[in-house]
């Protein structure tokens, strides 16, 4: 075989493959337009009945509704019903709470009066009046009557002598109680208010404290502080 017999490969027309071809839209084409929906024609007899349909359907709905409000409106009153309830029972507390509070302050102030009535007539022990005088007691006002409270407290030093201090005098051969030692006497007036003795306050104050609290609420009642 000679040199002029050899076949070789050609490369020239590897690039003549057939190429995908692209439509390109036209932008000018106008779109057809959807088919328009079968117009659906009723009998009078079928018009009659479908709005039937639609009337007891809205009653239906409508009914709901009214039931719906009127639940709402059971609901409300209910509510108010008890907050209403709520604000009368709150109202009742506190009025009997005030009115407690004022029978404790108006005790308190009976008690002192007591105490400041049996420090007068000389009991060695006031705190004692307390537990063992009956005194008048309060008005429905929560109000009291000092001259009452007073005279009771008198009435009750003078046929229980062993509770009062006791006196010296001369040639009786009389003296003081031996319980506890005597004990000055002071007057509201010197302790509290214009003119009054502000060491004797003090003192009156360290020594004896329960008087002094008495003394205090009894210048408070005479308008003294």
């Amino acid at each position: 075989m000679s040199d002029d017999s050899v076949i070789t490969p050609s490369y020239d027309r590897l690039d003549d493959k057939p190429k995908p071809t692209t439509s390109t839209p036209n932008p000018t084409a106008t779109p057809e337009p959807d088919p328009e929906p079968e117009k659906v024609e009723f009998s009078e007899a079928q018009k009659v009945k479908l709005q039937e349909i639609i009337n007891a359907h809205t009653g239906r709905l409508m009914a709901k509704v009214r039931q719906a409000e009127g639940e709402r409106d059971t609901a409300i009153a209910a509510s108010a019903g008890d907050h209403e309830a709520q604000i009368a029972t709150l109202k009742s507390q506190h009025a009997r709470e005030v009115s407690d509070l004022k029978q404790s302050h108006a005790q308190k102030d009976r008690d002192n009066a007591i105490l400041i009535a049996a420090s007068e007539a000389g009991f060695v022990r006031p705190a004692e009046a307390l537990r063992l005088i009956d005194t008048p007691p309060l008005n429905d006002d929560g109000s009291f009557d000092p001259a009452a409270i007073k005279q009771a407290v008198d009435a009750y030093a003078a046929k229980s002598p062993h509770l009062v201090k006791g006196s010296v005098k001369p040639g009786s051969g009389s003296t003081t109680y031996a319980g506890a030692p005597p004990q000055p006497q002071y007057r509201t007036e010197s302790v509290f208010g214009k003119g009054s003795d502000a060491r004797l306050a003090n003192k009156i104050a360290i020594s004896n404290p329960k008087l002094y609290a008495s003394m205090k609420a009894d210048a408070q009642r005479k308008g003294l502080i």
